[in-house]
């Protein structure tokens, strides 16, 4: 319901509405999920990828494959 209100560009600005926009989509999952989110300067998505996909409690990756992708996208938060 969150993603469908939040269409025309939810603002990310605290860690209530991030969560508000994942969490019924990744509460099912069985298995850690780390995802990159992108947001602009003004906390305005610009995408987000799936980074890992690990076992029932981790998820494995290194900062430099985090910081790697979100500059190839022009992440600036």
């Amino acid at each position: 319901l969150y993603q469908s209100r939040a269409a025309f560009g939810p603002n990310f600005s605290d860690p209530a509405s991030i969560a508000g926009y994942y969490m019924e989509t990744m509460r099912h999952y069985r298995q850690e999920h780390l995802i990159l989110l992108m947001l602009n300067t003004r906390n305005r998505k610009i995408g987000d990828i799936l980074l890992s996909k690990g076992s029932v409690n981790a998820a494995l990756i290194s900062p430099r494959d985090i910081f790697l992708e979100a500059l190839r996208h022009d992440a600036v938060n």
